[in-house]
């Protein structure tokens, strides 16, 4: 009966954390202006409805940001920030997947959910064994 249980909500949890479907995101939308800058106020950024991902960019030259969707293909890892040569120049540019990801300062996978379901199961199990 155990096992059963901790086969069932490890199930769900892999559910939980993979994507399934087609679905829209939506994204901030700004570029090179005062508002679009970190510390970023999202109240004056366009929300966008995107395909795929995020892009959040900084241009070195001028720290410059801009923020935007679906226009880097695979030339960048998603879910991470690399430095290169961008359609706005050579900076940081960071993609994301996650609803408006876009908008905070630093970009990164959210395992905060992956966290939890780990402490869930940990506890489980040592409840039922």
């Amino acid at each position: 009966m155990a096992a059963k249980v901790i086969i069932l909500l490890t199930m769900c949890g892999i559910l939980a954390v993979l994507e399934t479907g087609v679905k829209a995101l939506a994204c901030y939308n700004c570029s090179e202006n005062v508002n679009c800058n970190d510390p970023f106020k999202s109240a004056y950024a366009e929300l966008i409805t995107c395909r795929h991902y995020c892009v959040k960019g900084k241009r070195k030259e001028d720290g410059k940001v801009w923020r935007t969707c679906d226009v880097y293909g695979d030339l960048w890892k998603m879910n991470d920030c690399q430095t290169g040569d961008t359609p706005y120049g050579y900076g940081d540019l960071c993609l994301c997947s996650t609803y408006k990801c876009n908008g905070v300062d630093t970009m990164r996978m959210p395992f905060l959910p992956l966290l939890i379901f780990a402490a869930i199961l940990v506890v489980a199990s040592k409840r039922l064994f």
